[in-house]
């Protein structure tokens, strides 16, 4: 309702609550695809905050971007209606979340980060003292989950631009989206290869992620 409902001066959605027939506008996403759009945006701060904060935190905040933060910046980038898109005659271009998950996420994120400040043992002497993670086999099938539904985000999104999109647009899309995690990562690890003189998973599994997160843009 907040994101796609009728717009009170392109600020904010006032309609289409409890998926209201009839009362929504923009480039609205299926329900469950937008309930994954909001989910993502507030699964990334965990990573940022992790083992630092009190577990209360993580819910509030959680209510607080899927209920407002999120749907807010939703109406201003995909309400053509919006104020961010009357400013000018060029709108906003977001295919898939670029803006409205990931930079919001990440921004909060950053913002926890420097709040709370490092884990224990981060730094001691003042040098940075390395955390390797516990398990790499988790990590690495994580992010092969998460390549898998990076491809539900921008595929998806296809037929948000373009309903009737042939098959042909979405298998464009999916290539991109292969291409640019497979690369982020080959790149990634190649970099770290000639700094450290070892190839580091860790570093070639962000890397992977980095590449889907700068094609969905």
């Amino acid at each position: 309702a907040f994101a796609y409902g009728r717009t009170a001066n392109g600020i904010i959605g006032y309609s289409g609550f409890f998926i209201e027939e009839g009362a929504s506008q923009g480039r609205q996403r299926p329900w469950f695809l937008s309930f994954t759009f909001a989910v993502a945006c507030c699964v990334i701060v965990s990573g940022c905050l992790a083992e630092r904060t009190r577990l209360v935190v993580y819910p509030l905040y959680t209510l607080l971007v899927t209920a407002l933060v999120h749907p807010l910046l939703v109406h201003w980038i995909w309400v053509d209606s919006s104020w961010l898109n009357t400013l000018s005659s060029c709108r906003v271009l977001d295919f898939a979340g670029g803006l409205a998950v990931h930079a919001l996420g990440g921004l909060f994120g950053l913002v926890g980060a420097v709040a709370v400040g490092p884990r224990l043992g981060r730094f001691e002497g003042g040098a940075v003292k390395d955390l390797p993670g516990h398990d790499m086999a988790f990590v690495t099938l994580g992010t092969f989950m998460l390549w898998f539904g990076w491809f539900g985000f921008n595929s998806g999104s296809v037929y948000v631009y373009q309903p009737n999109a042939p098959a042909s647009a979405v298998q464009l899309v999916a290539m991109n989206t292969t291409l640019a995690a497979s690369s982020a990562g080959l790149a990634s690890l190649a970099v770290a290869c000639w700094w450290s003189g070892t190839y580091d998973l860790r570093v070639c599994c962000n890397g992977v992620l980095s590449g889907l997160v700068m094609v969905t843009g």
